[in-house]
C-alpha cells in the first residue's frame, strides 16, 4: 500500500510504544548512573574549560536582570546574549533557575537524551520502519560514539534533539495546515536558540532532501517547510539579530573553516572500538593517535558505530530503488563530503559561502552521515528480518562472509596490530596489545552478526530470536564500548577556587595562556588537566567564580576584530611592558608559573606546582575620575602613551583627538563617584565634580553602549586602550551606563509580532474549525 492511497494520518504512537521508550530510559539511565544518579558530573575538555562556567555564568546574568546583555567576565567585557553558544535564551536556561545548578545541568542531558532517542524512534515509524528497527535505529545513534562525544559540546546536544522531529512533522500530511505551521515554526525556533547553527543547517538540509527525494506534494511541502523557518527567524530575532552584529565584528567570518576535518583514519574507529586509542578507561592511559590531527586530538573523540549497524546499513543499501533509501544514502554521502573539510573537492565553494565558512572545524557534519547511517541500519533490519528466498540466500552468503571476516580477524589480529601500529606510529608493545584487543572484539562481533544474519534466514522462533539477537549485539556492543567516552567526577571538583573564594569582589585578571610541561594527555593526565584548569584559573574555567579575564585567547572567534588586534599586540610585548598596559585598563593580577620579583605577588598552589597572582600596582579603580585627557587617533599612539614614564591611568585618560573637556572655573570640594548600583552590563551612580570631567568605565566600549547623565542622553566615548567614558560637566549629577544594542531592542520587537501573529493564526484556525490540508504526502508504505 502506498501511502497516497491512505486516508488518514498514520499513527505514530500507540500503547506498545511505552516498552520499548521504557527499556531505553532503564538501559540509558544505568549505563551513565553516575552521572545522572550521583553527585558526580562530566568534566572534560570544554566541559570544563567552558560549558559548566558558562552556564553558571548565564544563569548569574539572568537572575540579575537585563536579558544576560553582556559580561565583564572574558575579554575585557564583551557582549553575551549574542554569543550563539551561551544559548541565553533557550528555554533549557529556566532550569537554572528554578533548580540547584547541577540538578538543571543534569537535567538537561537526560531530557534532551530521551528527546532525541524518542525522536528518532517515531521518525522511523513515520518511514513505515518496525517497532523494532525504529528501536533499533535510536538505539544505534544515542549509544553511538559521535553522539556521546557530543555530550562535551552542549549547544550540540540540544539542536540534534530537534532534528528528528522536524523531519517528523515535514513528512506527515498536513491536515491541520497551520497548527502543524506552528508547530514546526516552534521547533525550528528551538533549533535555532540551542546555539549550534551547523546542527541547524544539516537539519536544513535532511529536510528539504525529504521533501526531493519522498515527497508527491514538493512545491506545497518545500513551501510550508520554508515558510515555518521564516516564522522562526522571526521568533528568534531577539537572539539572531544581535548575533549576526557580533558575527560581522568578529573574526569568525573566515577562520577555522579548514581546521579539524574528518581524517580518513578516524574511519578506521566506525567498525574497530578504540582503535586509535583509549585514554578514557580505568587502566588505560594512551591516546596514541593524536598525531593524526590538528591540535593533537580529534575533536570528536569517539565515532564507534559498531560492525553490526555498519553491516545493517550496506544491507539496506541493496535496495537502493527504495527512494526513502536512496534519500538516505545521499544524505550520507552529502554529509561525508561536507566533514571532509580541506580534503573536498567542494571545500573552496563552501568556504566561500557566507556564514557557512563560518562555522568551525568541518567534522561536525559527520554527525549528519551517522544519523543516516543509524536511520539505514534500521531499515536493512527489517529487510533483513522479512521472508523471502532471495534475502534467504543472500543472507547466507552475507553470514558466510562475515563468519570468515571474523575468522581472519582472530588469526591475523597480531600481524594486522603490527602493521596498524606502524602505520600510526605506535610501536608500543602495550599500544599494540590495544590495538589487537579491538581487533580481536571486532572478530568476536563479526562472529555474532553472522549468527544472527544466518538465524534471519530461517522462520518462526528462529527469526524472531535472530532479530533479538541482533538488536542486542549492536545495542550493548555500543553500550559497553562508549561507556567510558564521558567520565565522571564529583560535582565539587567545581568549587570557587582558592584564590577567588571569599573576596566578595571580583578579581580581574590577566593570565597567561601556557601550562606546565609535566602535562601530558592520557590516562589520568584527562583528570590531571583538568584540576590544573580550575586550580590555575585557566582562561575561561573562573569566569562564573569571580575571576574576570583581560586578553584571553579569543577561543570561540566572537572576539571584535579591533579587540582581537589590540589583545595581539599587547601580548607581543615583554612581561614588564605588559603589566603597564594591563594596568591602563583596570587588570589588578598578573597570573602566572614565572615569579617576577620587581612585583608583589600571592603564590598558589596549582595541580601542577606553584602559580603566582601578581598585584598590578596603580591599576585604575573600576569607577575613576579624570581632569587631564591626552588625544591619540592610532593603536600604536595609544600604546605609546600607555608605556610613558609618569602615564597614570588614574589621573589622565587616552580619548580620541576631538575630544575636549571645555573651559570652567573650578568650584570648592572634592570629585567622588558614589555607585549606587553595579551589575554586569549596567552601572548607576552619584558623580560630584569640582570642574568638568571624564568618567572612565572599565570594560571593552562597544556600539551599544547606553549613557544618561541627569536623565538626558550622552554618546559613550573610547577610553585609553578599550575603555569607556561619559563627559560630565562641573556639579552633582545621576550617571547611567548600560548595554542596550540596537540589534536586541529591534529583534525583540520583532520577535513579540513574531509570536503574536503565529498565536492569532493557529486561534483563528481552532476557532473556525478548518482544515486546510496540504495534500500528499511521503512516497512509500505506512506504518500503520
Amino acid at each position: 500500500m502506498s501511502m497516497a492511497a491512505v486516508s488518514r494520518t498514520p499513527r505514530i504512537w500507540d500503547r506498545k510504544d511505552v516498552l520499548p521508550v521504557a527499556i531505553f530510559l532503564v538501559l540509558f539511565l544505568l549505563l551513565f548512573r553516575e552521572f545522572f544518579l550521583a553527585g558526580q558530573t562530566i568534566f572534560d575538555r570544554d566541559v570544563t574549560l567552558w560549558e559548566i562556567p558558562a552556564r553558571r555564568l548565564c544563569a548569574q546574568l539572568l537572575k540579575e536582570g537585563d536579558f544576560a546583555l553582556w559580561t565583564d567576565a572574558y575579554g575585557g567585557g564583551q557582549p553575551f546574549l549574542a554569543n550563539l553558544k551561551t544559548a541565553a535564551l533557550y528555554p533549557a536556561m529556566a532550569l537554572y533557575l528554578w533548580l540547584p545548578f547541577f540538578a538543571a545541568f543534569k537535567l538537561y542531558y537526560l531530557i534532551h537524551a530521551v528527546l532525541t532517542w524518542s525522536g528518532l524512534y517515531f521518525l522511523g515509524k513515520s518511514y513505515a520502519l518496525s517497532r523494532r528497527g525504529s528501536f533499533l535505529g535510536a538505539s544505534l545513534f544515542v549509544f553511538g560514539g559521535m553522539y556521546l562525544s557530543s555530550f562535551e559540546f552542549y549547544n550540540h546536544i540540544g539542536a540534534l534533539t530537534w532534528l528528528p522531529w522536524i523531519l517528523i512533522l515535514v513528512s506527515l500530511p498536513w491536515r491541520r495546515w497551520v497548527g502543524r505551521l506552528a508547530a514546526l515554526a516552534v521547533l525550528w525556533t528551538l533549533s535555532l536558540l540551542a546555539g549550534a547553527p551547523e546542527i541547524t543547517l544539516m537539519t536544513l538540509a535532511l529536510a528539504a532532501l525529504q521533501i526531493l527525494f519522498l515527497a508527491s506534494d514538493r512545491k506545497r511541502r518545500g513551501l510550508a517547510a520554508a515558510l515555518s523557518f521564516l516564522f522562526a527567524i522571526l521568533i528568534s530575532a531577539a537572539q539572531l539579530l544581535p548575533s549576526f552584529e557580533l558575527w560581522r565584528q568578529s573574526a569568525r567570518t573566515s577562520t577555522r573553516f579548514t581546521e579539524w576535518p574528518l581524517e580518513a583514519v578516524q574511519l578506521l574507529n566506525l567498525p574497530f572500538a578504540d582503535i586509535l586509542g583509549n585514554d578514557r578507561a580505568p587502566g588505560h592511559q594512551h591516546f596514541w593517535a593524536g598525531h593524526f590531527f590538528d591540535r593533537g586530538y580529534p575533536l570528536y573523540y569517539s565515532l564507534y558505530a559498531g560492525l553490526a549497524a555498519l553491516v545493517l546499513a550496506l544491507w539496506a543499501l541493496r535496495r537502493l530503488r527504495d527512494r526513502k533509501i536512496l534519500f538516505l544514502g545521499a544524505a550520507t554521502l552529502l554529509f561525508l563530503i561536507l566533514a571532509a573539510g580541506r580534503y573536498s573537492p567542494v571545500h573552496r565553494f563552501f568556504g566561500a559561502v557566507p556564514l557557512v565558512s563560518s562555522i568551525r572545524y568541518p567534522v561536525k557534519f559527520f554527525v549528519g552521515s551517522i544519523f543516516c547511517v543509524c536511520l539505514l541500519a534500521a531499515a536493512g533490519f527489517d529487510q533483513l528480518f522479512e521472508a523471502g528466498a532471495q534475502k534467504k540466500k543472500a543472507g547466507r552468503r552475507w553470514a558466510a562472509g562475515l563468519a570468515g571476516l571474523g575468522l581472519l580477524l582472530a588469526l591475523f589480529s597480531r600481524p594486522l596490530a603490527e602493521n596498524l601500529g606502524r602505520g600510526l606510529a605506535a610501536a608500543e608493545a602495550e599500544i599494540l596489545t590495544d590495538i589487537r584487543a579491538s581487533l580481536i572484539s571486532a572478530a568476536v562481533l563479526a562472529a555474532l552478526v553472522a549468527l544472527a544474519v544466518f538465524l534471519s534466514t530461517g522462520t518462526g522462533w528462529r527469526g524472531r530470536f535472530g532479530g533479538l539477537l541482533m538488536i542486542g549485539i549492536a545495542v550493548l556492543d555500543l553500550a559497553y564500548h562508549n561507556r567510558h567516552i564521558n567520565p565522571v567526577v564529583p560535582a565539587s571538583f567545581f568549587e570557587a577556587a582558592g584564590f577567588t573564594a571569599g573576596r566578595g569582589q571580583p578579581a580581574r585578571i590577566f593570565r597567561e595562556d601556557d601550562a606546565p610541561k609535566s602535562l601530558r594527555r592520557g590516562g589520568t593526565g584527562i583528570l590531571r588537566l583538568a584540576r590544573y584548569a580550575r586550580s590555575s584559573l585557566y582562561p575561561l574555567t573562573g569566569i562564573a567564580d569571580g575571576a574576570w579575564y583581560f586578553f584571553d585567547e579569543d577561543t570561540l572567534d566572537i572576539y571584535p576584530r579591533e579587540y582581537r588586534r589590540l589583545s595581539d599586540a599587547v601580548l607581543r610585548y615583554q612581561r614588564e611592558e605588559r603589566v603597564r598596559l594591563l594596568r591602563t585598563e583596570g587588570c589588578q593580577y598578573y597570573v602566572g608559573h614565572t615569579r617576577m620579583p620587581a612585583w608583589p605577588a600571592e603564590e598558589r598552589e596549582s595541580s601542577e606546582g606553584p602559580i603566582y597572582f601578581h598585584t598590578i600596582e596603580g591599576a585604575a579603580s573600576q569607577v575613576h575620575l579624570v581632569h587631564d585627557l591626552v588625544p591619540a587617533a592610532s593603536l600604536e599612539e595609544k600604546l605609546r602613551l600607555c608605556l610613558q614614564e609618569g602615564f597614570d591611568p588614574r589621573r589622565t585618560a587616552i580619548v580620541d583627538p576631538e575630544l575636549t573637556l571645555g573651559r570652567a572655573e573650578r568650584t570648592p570640594g572634592e570629585d567622588s563617584f558614589e555607585v549606587a548600583e553595579s551589575r554586569q552590563g549596567r552601572l548607576r551612580g552619584s558623580v560630584t565634580v569640582t570642574w568638568p570631567a571624564f568618567v572612565v568605565f572599565p570594560g571593552n566600549w562597544a556600539s551599544g553602549w547606553r549613557a544618561r547623565v541627569d536623565g538626558r542622553p550622552v554618546k559613550v566615548l573610547r577610553a585609553n586602550l578599550s575603555s569607556k567614558g561619559v563627559v560630565v560637566p562641573s556639579g552633582r549629577h545621576e550617571v547611567e551606563i548600560e548595554y542596550r544594542p540596537r540589534g536586541f531592542a529591534i529583534g525583540g520587537a520583532v520577535s513579540i509580532l513574531a509570536l503574536l501573529a503565529l498565536g492569532f493564526l493557529t486561534l483563528r484556525s481552532a476557532l473556525t474549525g478548518k482544515r486546510p490540508a496540504v495534500s500528499g504526502c511521503l512516497k512509500g508504505p505506512v506504518f500503520l
